[in-house]
Parts: C-alpha cells; sequence; structure tokens
C-alpha cells in the first residue's frame, strides 16, 4: 500500500513544483496582457479621460472612429506600410537566405553580417536612420552626389516618408535570412536531383522543386511581417511624430497620441480594439489564402 502511495505522492510534488516555477509567468500574464485586454475592451464602451469619473457611452467611441478623419489615414498609412514592406522583405530575406545557403569561403561572416542588423532594437535603428537619411547632409544623399543625384528630403517630405520607412523596414531581413535558410537546407536533395535528370536548369529547379518547398516558412514569415506591420511605431515616435503632414500617422502611433497626449484613454481603447480585429481579420484571410498553396511533403506521403 505505501509503495503505490509513493510514485503518487511524488508526482503531487512535482506538479506542485512545476506550478510553484510557472507561477511568475502565469501572474505576468495575467497582470501585463489578460488584465489590460479586458480592460481595454470595457473602457472601450466608456468616455475614460483618466482625471475625472468614467460613464458608459457605449458604441460611441466606434462611431466617431468611423467619423474620424485621421484614423481612416492613419489605417490607410499602415495599409501602404503594410502591401510594400511585406513583399519586399521576403524577397531580400530570401535572395539573402540563396545567397549564403552554400559554403563559400567568408559565408559565415556574411551570415553573421547579414544577420547582426535585425538583433538592434528600433530605437538604435531610427536613431541611426536620422543620421543616414538627415536631408542633404545625411550618408545616403551625399553618396547620391557622388553620382550627381540631388538626393530628396527622405524624411522631411510627404511623398518621401513613407518610402523611407519601407526601406527602414529591411533592417530586419536577418530574421527571415535565418527561417529561410533553414528551410532552404531541408529540402530533399533527391527532389533536386530528380529535376536535374529531367533535364530542369536551375531556375526550373528553382520554380518548380525549391520554392513549393519552401511555402511552409514563407508563409509563417508572412504572418510573422503582417503582424509587425499593424505594429510600427518606434520609428515613427522617434524619427517624425507622424508628419510631415500625418504621411507617417501609423495607427499604434495615432492610439498613442489619443492615449498619451491627449489622455482619452476610452477612445483609444475603441482604436486599439478596431486594430486587433483588423490584424486577427486580416491574418486568418492570409491563412486561409495560404493554406491553398502551402505544399507539405508529408501531406504527400500519407497519400502514397
Amino acid at each position: 500500500m505505501l509503495r503505490t502511495l509513493m510514485p503518487r505522492t511524488n508526482r503531487g510534488r512535482e506538479t506542485l513544483m512545476a506550478l510553484v516555477f510557472a507561477s511568475p509567468w502565469f501572474i505576468g500574464m495575467a497582470i501585463l496582457v489578460i488584465g489590460p485586454f479586458f480592460m481595454a475592451l470595457y473602457y472601450s464602451f466608456t468616455d475614460y479621460k483618466i482625471m475625472g469619473n468614467t460613464q458608459w457611452i457605449g458604441l460611441e467611441n466606434y462611431r466617431r472612429l468611423f467619423d474620424d478623419d485621421r484614423f481612416i489615414h492613419s489605417l490607410k498609412n499602415t495599409a501602404y506600410f503594410t502591401v510594400l514592406s511585406i513583399p519586399l522583405s521576403l524577397i531580400c530575406s530570401l535572395a539573402a537566405a540563396l545567397l549564403v545557403n552554400r559554403p563559400f569561403r567568408g559565408s559565415t561572416l556574411a551570415r553573421t553580417t547579414i544577420y547582426l542588423p535585425s538583433l538592434f532594437g528600433g530605437v538604435f535603428v531610427a536613431a541611426l536612420a536620422s543620421q543616414v537619411f538627415s536631408g542633404n547632409y545625411g550618408f545616403a544623399n551625399r553618396l547620391l552626389r557622388l553620382i550627381h543625384i540631388q538626393g530628396p528630403q527622405w524624411l522631411a517630405s510627404p511623398d518621401w516618408a513613407k518610402p523611407t520607412f519601407v526601406i527602414l523596414g529591411l533592417w530586419g531581413i536577418g530574421a527571415g535570412m535565418v527561417l529561410f535558410l533553414a528551410a532552404l537546407q531541408s529540402v530533399p536533395t533527391h527532389l533536386l536531383e530528380a529535376a536535374i535528370v529531367d533535364g530542369a536548369n536551375s531556375l526550373q529547379r528553382f520554380w518548380n522543386v525549391t520554392l513549393p518547398m519552401l511555402s511552409p516558412a514563407i508563409l509563417f514569415q508572412t504572418i510573422l511581417l503582417l503582424i509587425a506591420s499593424f505594429q510600427v511605431f518606434t520609428l515613427t515616435y522617434v524619427l517624425t511624430s507622424g508628419g510631415p503632414a500625418d504621411s507617417t500617422l501609423f495607427t499604434v502611433y495615432y492610439i498613442y497620441e489619443l492615449a498619451f497626449q491627449r489622455f482619452d484613454m476610452g477612445y483609444a481603447s475603441a482604436a486599439s480594439w478596431i486594430l486587433l480585429l483588423l490584424t486577427f481579420a486580416t491574418t486568418a484571410l492570409v491563412l486561409a489564402i495560404g493554406s491553398k498553396y502551402v505544399y507539405y511533403e508529408f501531406d504527400e506521403e500519407s497519400d502514397r
């Protein structure tokens, strides 16, 4: 009888210890994520200005948002950044992975050099960008003057500010390169060898063999980039404060303005929930469409 109770007692102690060690994560999750999540949902239905009483107003904040020209403009700016930055980042990440996939002298250094910038935070990137794209005296325009081209006012021009942010989005392609590099090295060699036997050239092998095998990684990276593109904030906060002429007024920065400059927490909470729903809906749409074009090798094996 004692022998049968001992394992159960030990199992109970192990479970208790596991819960004790995991409790900081659960507590942090409850306080920092779940709590604010439902508080924002509640405040989105109220007139909450931090100072003063909280008044329930129902859907009024949401109605105001759809009549708010700046909010609509911020959504358009976010969509612009998303549509341009995601394909560009995917192409550059994949190109970098293809470049360093095969070992060559200095390949390790090349991989490290491409990946290293993705380790730096947004504030560092913004500080560096302010020097590179600093009007006539920035590094970018100095290089252009060497070939007798007058560079634009990258961050001071409404026409060039958003494209500049898209360019800055390429700073983190190193993380995507690592993902694609792992996917490239897992492509079955027998498929490539069979394509060579069939007379396929390098472009045909890439398009018909390599690219389908990379499709799960491409979809995964697309989802990561999509979620990140809806959260653009640091570059705007440090470099332009939403200007010039609201050309870089992205939705997260506008929510920041509402919450911490106007102190209209109820309205900001409603805007954040609209952004959350748009992010969720767009992600679900991309997953639904992308899953039709994603190739999994084990699916073919299970059909045999």
